[in-house]
Formats: C-alpha cells, structure tokens, sequence
C-alpha cells in the first residue's frame, strides 16, 4: 500500500538523512528517496509528477519552498517546521505535539495529513500530486517535509531554530539555521561530489544501501 509506503521511506530518512534542506539539500534527499520506493510506489511517483518533474522526486523537492511565499500558498509556512519548546541548552531536548504543535499548524500534522491524502484515491490528481510534493520536502518518501523534519533546526524553537545565531561558512557571515540548511550541503557538493546533485545523491544512496546491508548482517556501522 502506497501510505505505508509513504510512512515507512520517511522513518527511513529520518533516521538517516543528515543532507536536507536548502533547494539542493532537499533534491539531493529527494533523488535518493527515490531509490529506495517499492515498484508500485515508484509507478505512482512517476505517474503523479509526470514529465514537469521528470518523474523524479528530486526536482519536486524544493517545490513547497517555492510557493511559500506566493499569496496562495502562504498557510503553508508553519508546515515546515515545528518550535520545540525543549531545553537544548541543558540537553534535554525533545518534541511533543500537544506543546509544541497547539494549534495543529507544523511539519508534524503535515507529514500526518499529507500521508492522507496522497493515499486517497477519491482526490483529483493535481490534489494527489500536490500533496505528494509537500512530502516530499518534509518527508522524503514521497519528500519536502522529511526533508525539513531531519534537520535538527526545523524541530527547534531556540533562538528561532537557530536564526538568531550568527555564522561563518566558507568564510562568509550568515547564521547557523542558513549554514545548516545550504551553507555545509553546498560546500560538501562543490568540494567531495564534483559540483553536481545527482553525483551527491548517489554517493549518499550508496552509502545507506551499505548500511543497510550492515544492519541486516548485525554489524554496527562506524
């Protein structure tokens, strides 16, 4: 089933992934998602985004940032993020959706609802595409919001998530948030993958078949 799908590459990136989560961070978790979707999974992915994005999960990716910012869209920003109200600085952090996600509007009732409905067949396609592209940032299954849940400062309300601390990277002035989701992804593409997003995706998708393959064995990866 397509939903269990959905659910199952999510947990997957979220344990894994440590590259979202600017435009080539979220392609880059979207291009290995991809390799890793079941026949019938992928069949869907192919169908539903058609040739406007190549059949693939990764140039989809980066699509809900894109249109946060259009009027139309503009209820989607709170979907990307969640403001843990936890204590980092005394190492107890954690996230609880009745403290943090009150009123029902963060990444974590997004992944749930948008699991929903690219499921439901009674939905139009472009409703089914729609919401196949908002998890395809947040939860790279299917990719956006997994994207954005597996980086640490999407699930943080310290010094919001990170904005409000001042940055170097590669030399440049920004703030920790910014480094996190571009700065080291762009960096580690341009230095170790040849400048190219797909080189990047499938080093990574190599390196977690390895590893699964390493947990299936009982050996701990190190």
């Amino acid at each position: 089933m397509l939903n269990i799908a959905v659910v199952s590459f999510c947990v997957l990136a979220v344990t894994r992934s440590t590259i979202a989560w600017g435009t080539l961070g979220h392609q880059t978790v979207g291009y290995v998602a991809q390799e890793f979707l079941a026949p019938k999974a992928l069949a869907f992915v192919q169908s539903s985004l058609g040739s406007t994005y190549n059949e693939s999960l990764g140039p989809a990716a980066p699509w809900a940032d894109s249109v946060r910012y259009v009027s139309a869209y503009r209820w989607s920003a709170p979907l990307h993020f969640v403001d843990a109200e936890d204590s980092p600085l005394s190492g107890s952090c954690s996230v609880q959706e009745t403290r943090d996600c009150g009123d029902g509007d963060c990444i974590l009732t997004a992944i749930a609802n948008y699991t929903s409905r690219v499921a439901k067949t009674s939905l139009s396609k472009a409703q089914r595409q729609e919401a196949l592209k908002f998890l395809d940032h947040v939860c790279p299954t299917a990719s956006r919001f997994l994207g954005d849940i597996g980086q640490p400062l999407h699930v943080e309300a310290y010094e919001v998530g990170g904005n409000d601390i001042s940055a170097k990277c590669s030399g440049s002035s920004t703030n920790l948030h910014a480094a996190w989701d571009t700065g080291m992804v762009s960096k580690n593409i341009d230095d170790n993958h040849g400048v190219d997003v797909k080189a990047y995706a499938a080093d990574s998708s190599q390196e977690d078949q390895d590893w699964i393959v390493q947990v299936g064995s009982g050996r701990s990866r190190k």
